[in-house]
């Protein structure tokens, strides 16, 4: 073989495993974006559930954080006026700027939006509720920015000729199904932990 061939062989065998690099890593960008994306939408339910869980039930001891019912469908609703705002930035700050950088900023508004409903969350009820309504309305917008994001770099990535672009879309969205079920799972290990009695206004640790 001569020089020539020997030089092309190895740039294309380059090509090929830095095509590869990339692959694995949209693969792995968008199961756990998706993986996250359902998460967050669903973890507000058990959230909600620990902080004020009085309802209807005459029995039940005071609530850690009592709400309104307007409070309750503002904390439940705004996540998704958030995703709807990201879906169309995030969608036009990846044509303008790039896949990767606006997918580090849908990350870092996901990730500062989660710590802070975590961090940020104290005083009076009125207090938390309202920073928490604001947290997940930035929670919201870095999500519902990973929905375009993550599709479009997992489709642009798919090289190999043998892969049909649908399924590898598909196979990162159906990490939602797990991000679903996974709040309810921490909530169950929560109550096993510190007790299903172990709530309410006189538990605030536990809440």
């Amino acid at each position: 073989m001569c020089i020539r061939d020997r030089v092309s062989t190895q740039s294309t065998g380059a090509r090929s495993f830095s095509t590869m690099k990339v692959r694995d890593y949209s693969q792995a960008i968008a199961a756990l974006s998706n993986l996250s994306i359902q998460y967050n939408f669903s973890v507000i339910a058990i959230a909600l559930a620990l902080m004020d869980n009085t309802g209807d039930d005459d029995g039940a001891p005071p609530a850690a954080y009592p709400r309104t019912g307007t409070q309750t469908s503002a904390l439940k609703g705004v996540v998704f006026a958030g995703a709807i705002t990201g879906q169309l930035v995030m969608g036009y700050l990846g044509d303008a700027i790039g896949r990767n950088p606006a997918m580090i900023i849908t990350n870092a508004l996901s990730f500062v939006g989660a710590l802070a409903s975590a961090l940020c969350t104290w005083g009076s009820s009125t207090s938390v509720y309202g920073i928490l309504i604001a947290c997940r309305f930035i929670l919201g917008v870095g999500v519902g920015g990973k929905y375009p994001l993550a599709a479009t770099m997992r489709s642009e990535t798919t090289a190999d000729a043998h892969s049909h672009i649908s399924t590898e879309v598909a196979k990162g969205f159906f990490w939602q199904t797990p991000g679903a079920i996974a709040p309810y799972v921490v909530g169950m290990i929560l109550l096993g932990v510190f007790g299903e009695e172990n709530h309410g206004a006189n538990h605030m640790d536990a809440t």
